[in-house]
């Protein structure tokens, strides 16, 4: 008996990502692949979730952002796994991530839906197969792999849209209704985007047979069971309006999105054309193979007149459209230009906002857009010769994506080992002593407690690890009055000297640290400024204490000032530091035989000038840096990560963390004959910084390399 195409489509699913990922992000305890960026926020929403005993709303999590807490929704864990997985959290091993499982799931389960969304209009084996081949080869579930896992579940998509081809029987709407549930729980995008397609079809069933009761019925149900879902998991912890955020129109897609792979460069036939900054949430790049479908689908079109029911064509067909301008927003774009701009009545901009990242409704059309190609294809040349024209646009298809899905499978998550080997190296807790801390603390407290990406990680583990508490942590939306009234009365507290005895405290703005602290250690941990409990730490460096205000000067002034005095400059980017550089800036280290003329978008550099000479540089617009040297009595660490690379400044001079980690240009000046060193941080991504800035100084010791 031959097998059913829907589990040769799940089985190459399977192998799919084996190809793209490898097997080792399978491991359970296998963590350092999720632990920089959004992945990391993923996992630790679960690892703290699992600490925490029950509550209600199910999905709250207590201790990650403490005092506010949160919940699993808005740290993207997947309550649809997370809620039901607590139930055996006691036979799982202490560190457990299920994110490749989740991952290998979403690959077998888009071949499963693929396929049986094909059967819907077609019996042949080969064409079923060949087609759902084209939905597993799909880069924006690629390209959300590595940070938004809960955003590669591409087959609820697919499941939607095999559901809106269904019947109108009692078993169908259930489905419906579980459908919904489920995205709900899995990411709110998805819930939206299947809510416009389950719109379509609830007009195409009302359209069919005219029943008014049962189609208010229906409705009725799926929007209470959805809202039920919604509060279960958690999506209601934050105050009415807090869970919505601004930047509509922002974070949209772009009009050639679709033929465009940008910001990518790792396509074979299509390079990427300028796009703003901000529409990499419009990827939407279908590839030449998909590409070259279309083209045989509107061939195919022109060679006579298409048949179809318009009762279940027009409400897709309007689905389709809502979405497309979902994604294209208010603010319309093509390439580098905007055409058109229009503001939208509060209400609407309101609902909009809580899908700020609209660049992403444009994926149900993706799929439609393969689909109806392909059937158009069918319809007019029959079967066999679809199957032809399927596999040779997939073969198209595939020498298209090799060199991106090649990177992935070779580099990327390779790459994102050795960064996180380097992380494991800089930065995580080598000392003993943190254990031995946080048997006497109930709380790990970062001052001041500022949305971090990268620096908190370590400390999160360690929380979760002894059940306690950590106050900050990203996620995807927060209360953000009461969040600064408690940064507020957290700030009045430490300045005082009024601390938890029970708290680690972790100092990133070390300017703050100005009292004595009798009751408490301070000192410096593995790189980090902590004040603990009074207990004896052997390892503990002590911290000078000594700070003032300096004078005000722009980047430029200040390189140029002190590259004259016989200083130590160290140089180190985040994020992006090249969209508003200074030109008299760049200059300067040009006249030094630098080149940063050469940093682009997201790209990371160091530099070292010691005694007006550039002793070292690095820059590399696509890896992480690292560099780690001696000058006189002085060991110096550095390491630089653009936004895609790692995203994190490091500066290290004597074991001590001094670089502000933010985003642009990280300053550090040490000054060798007294150890006085002056911090200073110019994010030239937000505005071009040529203007004076406060000085931060502090004193390190001099130490024999």
């Amino acid at each position: 008996m031959p097998i059913h195409p829907k589990y040769l489509s799940a089985m190459a699913g399977g192998l799919i990502f084996a190809w793209i990922y490898g097997l080792r992000i399978l491991n359970p305890e296998y963590i350092s692949w999720l632990m920089q960026g959004d992945a990391a926020s993923h996992f630790l929403g679960w690892h703290f979730f699992r600490q925490e005993e029950w509550t209600f709303p199910l999905g709250v999590i207590r201790n990650y952002q403490y005092p506010l807490g949160t919940s699993l929704v808005y740290t993207d864990s997947i309550p649809l796994l997370t809620i039901p997985l607590k139930l055996f959290s006691s036979f799982l091993p202490d560190i457990f991530q299920f994110h490749g499982l989740w991952l290998l799931a979403c690959y077998v389960l888009q071949g499963l839906f693929g396929a049986l969304l094909f059967s819907r209009f077609t019996d042949n084996r080969i064409v079923i197969f060949l087609g759902s081949i084209f939905f597993l080869l799909n880069p924006v579930i690629v390209q959300r792999s590595g940070y938004h896992l809960s955003l590669a579940s591409h087959w609820l998509i697919l499941a939607g849209l095999y559901l809106y081809f269904g019947g109108v029987a009692k078993m169908d709407k259930t489905k419906w209704v579980v459908l919904l549930c489920a995205s709900a729980m899995v990411h709110f995008y998805l819930l939206a985007m299947l809510l416009v397609i389950w719109a379509g079809y609830l007009v195409k069933t009302w359209l069919e047979n005219r029943d008014y009761s049962g189609a208010l019925f229906f409705t009725a149900v799926s929007m209470c069971s959805v809202l039920f879902t919604m509060w279960v998991t958690g999506y209601f912890v934050l105050r009415p309006g807090h869970a919505v955020s601004g930047g509509f129109g922002l974070y949209s897609m772009n009009l050639v999105s679709l033929i465009n792979p940008a910001p990518y460069n790792h396509f074979t036939f299509l390079k990427p054309s300028f796009i703003p900054f901000r529409q990499y949430e419009g990827f939407s790049y279908l590839g030449i193979g998909a590409l070259a479908l279309l083209c045989c689908g509107l061939y195919a079109g022109r060679k006579g007149k298409l048949e179809f029911n318009p009762v279940k064509t027009f409400p897709l067909i309007g689905a389709a459209i809502v979405l497309t301008l979902m994604a294209v927003s208010n603010k319309v774009e093509l390439a580098d230009s905007v055409l058109l701009t229009f503001n939208l009545p509060e209400i609407f901009l309101k609902l909009f906002n809580s899908i700020r990242a609209s660049g992403r409704m444009i994926w149900p059309v993706m799929y439609l857009i393969i689909l109806s190609s392909t059937l158009v294809i069918h319809r007019k040349f029959g079967p066999r010769k679809t199957a032809l024209v399927i596999l040779a646009t997939l073969a198209l298809q595939a020498i298209d994506f090799y060199p991106w899905y090649n990177r992935v499978s070779e580099t990327r998550i390779d790459d994102r080992l050795v960064r996180s080997n380097k992380w494991e190296k800089i930065l995580p807790l080598k000392s003993a002593s943190w254990n031995k801390i946080l048997k006497k603390t109930k709380q790990v407290v970062f001052i001041p407690p500022d949305d971090y990406i990268n620096e908190y990680i370590p400390f999160a583990l360690l929380a979760a690890n002894h059940k306690q508490s950590i106050n900050v942590g990203p996620t995807a939306r927060t209360d953000r009055e009461h969040r600064n009234i408690y940064r507020q009365e957290l700030a009045k507290k430490f300045i005082s000297g009024n601390l938890n005895d029970e708290a680690l405290y972790v100092v990133m703005d070390s300017s703050l640290a100005q009292n004595s602290y009798p009751n408490h250690k301070i000192g410096v941990l593995d790189g980090y400024l902590i004040i603990a409990p009074n207990i004896p730490i052997s390892d503990l460096t002590p911290w000078p204490k000594e700070f003032r205000e300096g004078e005000k000067n722009t980047i430029s002034q200040v390189v140029e000032h002190y590259s004259k005095a016989n200083h130590i400059i160290l140089i180190s980017v985040r994020d992006d530091a090249a969209k508003n550089l200074p030109a008299n800036f760049r200059q300067f280290l040009k006249t030094k035989g630098g080149s940063l003329e050469n940093l682009k978008y997201g790209g990371s550099y160091i530099a070292v000038i010691n005694n007006g000479r550039l002793e070292n540089e690095l820059l590399d617009n696509h890896k992480f840096l690292n560099l780690t040297t001696g000058i006189g009595n002085y060991r110096i660490n550095m390491a630089s990560a653009g936004i895609y690379t790692g995203n994190i400044s490091i500066i290290e001079v004597n074991g001590l963390s001094l670089s502000p980690n933010k985003g642009g240009f990280n300053i550090v000046i040490v000054n060798p004959e007294n150890g006085k060193t002056i911090i200073y941080n110019y994010d030239t991504f937000r505005k071009n910084w040529d203007y004076k800035l406060p000085e931060k100084v502090i004193a390190i010791k001099s130490t024999k390399p």
